[in-house]
């Protein structure tokens, strides 16, 4: 149901919005309502409310004090549930909701859909020019300062001499996007390491591109909420390295990947250097990987818990 344009700042859109939800939950009577985010909690919770559903809020993201107004906004609907999608992004609701009862459901994220041969995997490296014994280090991720791209070309410049080369796995959307990726570019330049550098874009089939790696890192300088593209790596059976803070110590364990310190170039460098001098620790983590993966977000696993969590919030209402 398309409820038509809805800005903060033109309330008649808002009130138009929740009249047409109003009208539809009204007539489709569903048994309980999801709101994904505070935004679309703020805009249309209390539509929700004036119906009688019960309600419950999604959360994927921590909640930041002093309150966005975002967030101050949605705080004045008090919805019956609260599902998060880690330990970290649960701890960090008090400041909205401190009453409201709570469950951590980490997200639903399949196996790899196929399989690849050896000739494959060996294909797509020679075409991205990528020499043999190279070993491959992979980042898949957006465009942003927080995702450790700038760290990450830091830790490799100290890793010059060494047989890696870098994918870099991004397609810039917007403007910002593409200055930042600019200055990547020419930090990578700067570190002598440009040659060794891939700068993919984006790719259509992503899971070809885990495969072809060698292994995963994305050390973030910001907390990740959850962190699929972690899990993502895990399932292709890759060891990953990123930072130990928020949800990637809720993902990783010692046994498929190496945490290091926040902003520690010289820990990075040295768990990239020991991944490529070290062909058996690379199998050791990697073979771990789907184990965990699974352990983590198995679909049907996910979805039953979801289940059983709507239910009792319907139970109760």
């Amino acid at each position: 149901h398309d409820l038509g344009p809805a800005r903060m700042s033109r309330p008649w859109q808002v009130w138009r919005a929740r009249r047409h939800l109003v009208q539809v939950l009204t007539q489709s009577r569903p048994d309980i309502v999801v709101a994904h985010g505070s935004w679309c909690l703020a805009l249309l919770g209390p539509a929700v409310r004036r119906v009688g559903i019960p309600l419950v809020y999604w959360t994927h993201d921590r909640v930041t004090e002093p309150l966005p107004f975002q967030e101050k906004w949605a705080q004045r609907t008090r919805p019956d549930f609260l599902i998060a999608n880690s330990r970290y992004t649960s701890e960090g609701q008090g400041a909205l909701y401190s009453d409201v009862p709570s469950q951590v459901i980490y997200c639903a994220l399949n196996p790899p859909s196929r399989s690849y041969s050896e000739a494959e995997r060996q294909a797509f490296r020679e075409e991205q020019n990528t020499p043999p014994g190279s070993t491959v280090i992979l980042q898949v991720s957006r465009l942003d300062p927080h995702k450790g791209h700038a760290l990450h070309l830091e830790a490799l410049g100290r890793l010059a001499g060494l047989p890696w080369v870098a994918w870099i796995v991004a397609g810039p959307q917007r403007p910002a996007e593409q200055e930042f990726l600019a200055s990547l570019q020419a930090q990578a330049l700067r570190a002598g390491i440009a040659g060794q550098i891939r700068w993919l874009g984006w790719q259509k089939d992503v899971e070809l591109v885990y495969e072809a790696a060698d292994v995963f890192c994305q050390p973030n300088s910001g907390p990740e909420p959850f962190g699929l593209s972690f899990v993502e790596a895990l399932w292709r059976s890759r060891p990953v390295v990123t930072t130990a803070m928020a949800g990637a110590l809720e993902v990783l364990t010692p046994a498929c990947g190496i945490l290091v310190p926040p902003n520690d170039v010289t820990a990075l460098a040295d768990a990239l250097r020991s991944l490529i001098q070290d062909a058996a620790l690379r199998e050791r983590l990697g073979s771990a990987g789907p184990a965990r993966a699974h352990s983590l977000c198995d679909a049907g696993a996910r979805l039953a818990e979801v289940d059983a969590c709507l239910r009792k919030v319907i139970a109760k209402s």
